[in-house]
């Protein structure tokens, strides 16, 4: 019975995500605390933003009221709860993408002064 919802699970999230676009309804900014060794998030804030994924999983473009940016997908992985896409900007800065179907959030983790961080986006739908 499990691997029977399982499946259904993971058909649901092919089906779904074969809609290459998300479309996001808040953001939070989370730094990473060596100490406790998790992230510390802030207050989820407004935010539309648009996440685009071609259908060769080759570019991912986020547009935003501020900025739009280009990712090129390095490797792309298959998990439980949705995929995890390794990415390099324009700038050839790394980062990692997660779309995370059980906790209905887009992930974007990467490095910079402040140390690790992420942000993540409450997934408002998916077209």
């Amino acid at each position: 019975m499990k691997s029977i919802i399982s499946g259904l699970f993971l058909l649901f999230n092919l089906l779904v995500f074969s809609q290459n676009t998300i479309s996001t309804e808040s953001i939070r900014l989370c730094l990473w605390e060596g100490r406790a060794q998790k992230f510390n998030c802030g207050e989820r804030k407004s935010d539309n933003s648009l996440l685009y994924i071609n259908k060769n999983e080759t570019i991912i473009k986020l547009t935003n009221n501020h900025a739009s940016t280009t990712y090129y997908v390095q490797s792309s992985t298959h998990i439980e709860s949705g995929y995890i896409f390794e990415v390099m900007s324009e700038d050839m800065t790394k980062y990692q993408v997660i779309v995370d179907f059980k906790h209905n959030e887009l992930k974007i983790l990467g490095h910079d002064a402040r140390g690790q961080f992420m942000l993540a986006y409450g997934i408002k739908s998916i077209h």
